[in-house]
């Protein structure tokens, strides 16, 4: 399947495609596979007068469960590609049109004699009731209808003759007003016979004229509900259009799912001829006429004005809507015009054919294909009770409750309130006698009388109904579906696209697994307003109160295809408190700004340009040009900001004191700790448009004012969302593949609209896979960040591992379980991130407060957003709820299963054959060893520094910087204001000159496609 949605309107592919729309999709197939078979409901004979209105026949129903009973009662469809907008036009005209399957319409029973002509019915009538007939013996059943020929009387010629001579002489004494009576009549003669004619003409063209409707109406696009599951079909969301003028719940149904008992109390109410009227009743309509009301509409009629929205009530409207109903009836035959009856009418406030109104009151739920999402609906099953038994008398209760309320959905609505209640039974009653007085047959009953319908009518009185209560589940992620799928049904128009969504009926089969998503939900608030241990403090507080925080955000992808497997905008959706944010969606909306979690991609960068993590970047005061030229001498006071100056976390620089006071700081100690200089000489290394471009690949976007050194702080803005996806590809071996949150979208009759194919998807390599590994070796190495972190081991799985939870915290080995993480802090504690992957999936948590509020008491990553980060890894790489955060997050109904969710790569990285450990760079600088101390790193083959570097003096310049008393930053994003971040008393200190570095040639940047 290809990964584009097909639109409605896209034509099919293929000469061998035919178009399919929507409820009548069946049909047009269904009369070419009967045109191929003998028709058995050819010559069927006039059924003979009666005063006692006939019964329609319909086969009686099976005994088994719905799904058994109607399997093979629809002809196959074939393959096509659908135009979703509801309905089908036929290809030729219907009425001799076979019911599904076996169900066949009413047939006039054949008679076994000749019939009384109408004659002879009139002449024995005329003589009964006036007795002017009496010469005339009574007409004999011989089926002629012809009367007997009388003999001659004198009285009746008498009277004749002297008639005729009294016109005579009356002509004759008045010649003109004779020729005028005569001329008079002959002229009314010639107007009558003109106007009939005119009449005539005019009212065939108006037939004409409003049959041509038929087609429109019957293609009309009839909405219906649109639903999103998770990847494991569970129902999260379920969504319609609920403020536009006649919308409702709508779930499509085809005959063959409604029960008989439903069809016989819905036509016995509203339509007790509709198996032999024409579509209209005469009666009905002259009644209306006459009183300029509604009512005495036909089944068919109902169609029509469902169909075409218009329920005025005047003349007008009831003459057109008997031409369409009589035209409609030509069209379709009987079952289907009932098909569209139980499709369009009002079931309820909100419910909009009957398969909704089963679901809403009742609590029946469809059967559906975990494939195609073709269902066998929850109205099949109206007469089985919650065991799955049959219970004819819960049939008749249901239905007869049903069949009354369209009539006035809303008034009779028993959701609505108590009195519409006690409305619904009284309409309830009027049906079930209306099923006495036509003998309606109920399957396991029998015929329905007075006794059936007290018992069906106390059941339902028994009955409790509760309001439809919307389902949404992962409501920020639903939100989230639902502005993907207006993007790309409106094409641009948002309002387009909004309303197609509402109303098309898509069965959306989304990436997130439920269980795991749980989790998340219950991590993040767990985490944030129940006391948590605080490692680097030593104390337990509840993080809302001590931090003041009270937001936070979550991702979880597939590490290996780019699919969300869970997010979480805010800790409670419906919350009020804007420090929370409600309903704002802090995981994919907007922006915050990523403090230290930037750093990475940084090195990666250099690692690209031939750098590797043995590389030494002194942490030391430096001081970068900011738009000053060559030669500028050092700043003097706070307010030059001709140099850029920034400053570690801890408002001063660490020099050599992460290794003891022996060693300046590599890339590796300097990305393990945060540390904010050697990230900013890195950033000026590689050059901000080159990073930029990097950026672009791995879907960040900074801004064009943001784009400087800061950049190396995390100046600028990304959300939880596309952090995730830039770390997805240093967890993918430096491909990055889109997050998508879409898996099959597939309409309600079980064509697939679209299918995510990651094979097909535009994969953007943006690092070696050389390169990724060794971004992972450092982001993995619990040793290296010991200096900033201590023994607090919320970045690692050390508690998982036994083997790790047994060693002291410095002596730690590799654990079974990998993890690479980052944490990032901002300006004034206002955001607060951690960022981490496995082999298998990447968790992306940030937090603070949605209204931009600081936070307090000075929380860094490990100690906001970690905890919740590491309860979320672990959960997502199997370990079990309950030894996760000593069992205090509640655990999800269903146990995650990660297997399910595609998790199946190792629990280690594998490393790259290219990769290799080397013992020969030298300390002071990470080039090639010189004679003095060296360290141990990965590099990769051929790589290898070939130069070597000079011997450092033993006290570095500025390497305690205790006179540094001033505040370029709080937190571990010093300088994130750019030129505004060098506030204090700073001595004037000559910069230190950096080691000599073998600056490689800039490689050929591939263009950026600004669309990844």
């Amino acid at each position: 399947m290809s990964n584009n949605l097909s639109l409605p309107g896209t034509q099919p592919e293929g000469p061998d495609k035919k178009p399919r729309t929507g409820l009548l999709s069946s049909y047009r197939q269904q009369q070419q596979n009967q045109a191929q078979q003998p028709s058995s409901a050819e010559a069927v004979p006039e059924i003979p007068y009666s005063p006692v209105p006939q019964e329609p026949t319909r086969p009686a129903s099976a005994q088994g469960m719905p799904s058994q009973r109607l399997t093979g009662s629809l002809p196959p469809r074939l393959p096509s590609k659908p135009v979703s907008n509801g309905w089908v036009q036929p290809s030729q005209p219907l009425q001799d049109a076979q019911a599904p399957g076996n169900v066949q319409p009413p047939v006039r029973p054949v008679p076994q004699q000749s019939q009384p002509g109408w004659m002879t019915n009139a002449v024995n009538f005329v003589r009964q009731v006036s007795g002017k007939m009496r010469a005339i013996r009574p007409a004999q059943s011989d089926g002629n209808g012809s009367p007997e020929h009388t003999q001659w009387k004198r009285s009746r010629a008498v009277r004749h003759s002297i008639q005729k001579k009294r016109r005579l002489r009356w002509s004759q004494k008045h010649p003109k007003a004779a020729r005028v009576v005569g001329w008079t009549a002959l002229g009314l003669m010639v107007v009558l016979v003109i106007g009939v004619s005119i009449g005539g003409v005019l009212g065939f063209q108006y037939y004409q004229e409003q049959s041509s409707r038929i087609d429109g109406l019957a293609n009309k696009n009839i909405q219906q509900n649109t639903r999103i599951y998770d990847r494991n079909n569970n129902l999260i969301a379920e969504v319609y259009d609920k403020d536009s003028a006649n919308t409702g719940r709508r779930i499509p149904v085809s005959y063959n799912d409604v029960p008989k008992v439903l069809v016989d109390a819905q036509i016995a109410i509203e339509d007790a001829s509709f198996w032999e009227n024409a579509g209209i009743d005469p009666t009905g309509i002259m009644r209306a006429f006459l009183q300029n009301s509604g009512g005495g509409s036909t089944l068919t009629q109902q169609v029509i004005k469902n169909l075409s929205g218009d329920d005025r009530i005047s003349y007008d409207r009831k003459l057109t809507e008997a031409v369409l109903a009589i035209s409609l009836t030509q069209k379709y035959p009987k079952w289907k015009i009932l098909e569209m009856y139980f499709n369009v009418a009002g079931y309820g406030a909100q419910n909009l054919g009957v398969e909704s109104a089963a679901q809403n009151y009742f609590h029946l739920q469809p059967v559906c294909d975990e494939k195609t999402f073709k269902c066998t609906p929850a109205i099949s099953r109206l007469e089985y009770n919650e065991q799955g038994k049959k219970d004819p008398l819960l049939g008749l209760a249901r239905a007869s409750l049903l069949a009354g309320l369209p009539q006035n959905p809303v008034y009779f609505d028993p959701t609505v309130s108590k009195k519409n209640k006690e409305r619904a039974l009284e309409r309830q009653e009027q049906v079930l006698q209306r099923m006495i007085e036509t003998k309606v047959t109920v399957d396991g009953l029998g015929v329905v009388t007075p006794e059936l319908k007290e018992k069906a009518h106390e059941l339902t009185k028994k009955m409790t109904f509760t309001p439809y209560k919307a389902v949404k589940k992962a409501p920020h992620f639903v939100d989230w579906i639902q502005g993907q799928m207006e993007q790309i049904l409106g094409n641009g128009d948002v309002q387009l696209g909004h309303r197609l969504f509402l109303t098309g009926g898509f069965n959306i089969r989304t990436t997130i697994d439920l269980s795991l998503q749980e989790f998340v939900e219950n991590a993040v608030k767990r985490h944030l307003y129940e006391p948590d241990y605080q490692p680097l403090k030593n104390i337990t507080v509840t993080a809302s109160d001590y931090y003041n925080l009270h937001s936070a955000a979550v991702v979880v992808l597939n590490a290996k295809t780019g699919e969300i497997l869970a997010m979480n905008g805010s800790p409670d959706y419906y919350s009020q408190d804007e420090r929370a944010g409600g309903q704002y969606n802090a995981a994919a909306a907007g922006g915050r700004q990523i403090g230290s979690t930037v750093k990475p991609l940084i090195y990666s960068t250099t690692f690209m340009m031939g750098w590797y993590p043995a590389v030494v970047l002194p942490d030391f005061e430096t001081f970068f040009p900011n738009g000053a030229p060559a030669g500028t001498p050092a700043p003097k006071t706070p307010d030059d900001q001709s140099m850029y100056h920034p400053k570690d976390y801890n408002d001063t620089y660490n020099g050599r004191a992460a290794s003891g006071g022996t060693k300046d700081s590599t890339i590796r100690v300097a990305t393990a700790n945060s540390f904010n200089v050697p990230a900013v000489k890195s950033l000026a290394y590689v050059g901000v448009d080159n990073f930029t471009k990097v950026a672009n690949q791995l879907g960040l976007n900074p801004r064009k004012q943001d784009q400087n050194l800061t950049m190396a702080l995390g100046a600028f803005t990304a959300s939880p969302l596309q952090m995730a996806g830039a770390y997805q590809a240093l967890a993918n071996g430096g491909e990055r593949i889109p997050p998508t949150g879409i898996l099959e979208v597939w309409d309600n009759y079980g064509h697939q609209l679209y299918k995510y194919d990651v094979a097909k998807v535009k994969k953007t390599r943006v690092f070696s896979p050389e390169v990724s590994y060794l971004m992972t070796s450092v982001l993995t190495d619990e040793k290296a960040r010991a200096f900033e972190f201590l023994n607090a081991h919320t970045l690692s799985f050390w508690d998982w591992d036994q083997e790790c939870s047994n060693q002291e915290w410095y002596g730690l080995p590799r654990c079974a379980h990998d993890v690479a993480a980052k944490t990032g802090t901002t300006d004034e504690f206002k955001d607060n991130w951690t960022v981490g992957y496995t082999p298998n999936i990447v968790t992306s948590v940030w937090a603070g407060n949605a209204n931009n509020e600081p936070m307090a008491n000075g929380p860094t990553g490990i100690t906001g957003a970690g905890p919740i980060w590491h309860s979320v890894m672990e959960y997502a790489s199997g370990r079990p709820c309950k030894e996760i955060s000593e069992g205090s997050i509640k655990c999800p109904s269903k146990p995650f299963d990660p297997k399910k969710a595609g998790l199946t790569q190792p629990s280690v990285f594998e490393k790259p054959a290219n990769v290799v450990n080397s013992c020969e760079f030298a300390a002071s600088d990470g080039l090639n060893r010189n004679g003095g101390e060296t360290n141990c790193d990965y590099v990769i083959k051929g790589t290898e520094p070939q130069t070597t570097g000079v011997v450092p003096p033993k006290v570095l310049p500025g390497k305690d910087n205790k006179g540094n008393n001033g505040n370029n930053g709080n937190n571990g994003n010093g300088g994130n204001n750019g030129n505004n971040g060098n506030n204090g008393n700073q001595s004037p200190t000559t910069p230190p000159t950096m080691p000599t570095f073998p600056i490689p040639s800039l490689p050929a940047w591939p263009p950026f496609d600004k669309k990844q």
